[in-house]
């Protein structure tokens, strides 16, 4: 039996709907900012590590007996890294002999002290 053609109906949106979709858009970016840093910064380390693990010949059944966690885990993490302890990373560095190394940078926000000078208090 053939399937019966279903008719499309396309319509163009208002420009009342187009603010209201560009309001919460922007919501959702403020809101979400933060947690795709994180995210790429941990996806960025990860992609360190499997560099590092391939420039040296590991597999990833080597890098599991020498960290003792799961292949399967090792490989769900290089391929999607979005929640990672640090201590997870440190394991899968030193299995590389690799240092992991934290940096603490200043963002361009102001102290408390800085801010409470600003506001004249």
């Amino acid at each position: 039996m053939a399937k019966k053609k279903l008719k499309r109906i396309i319509r163009r949106s208002t420009s009342a709907e187009k603010r209201r979709h560009n309001q919460i858009r922007a919501k959702t970016d403020e809101e979400f900012a933060s947690r795709r840093k994180e995210i790429s910064a941990s996806r960025a380390i990860l992609a360190k590590l499997r560099s590092q693990r391939e420039l040296k010949g590991f597999s990833l059944a080597d890098v599991a007996k020498r960290t003792g966690m799961a292949r399967s885990n090792l490989c769900r993490l290089e391929q999607n890294g979005d929640n990672v302890k640090l201590d997870t990373l440190q394991r899968y560095a030193t299995a590389l002999d690799c240092e992991l190394v934290v940096e603490l940078r200043q963002t361009g926000t102001k102290t408390k002290k800085q801010r409470k000078g600003a506001d004249g208090g």
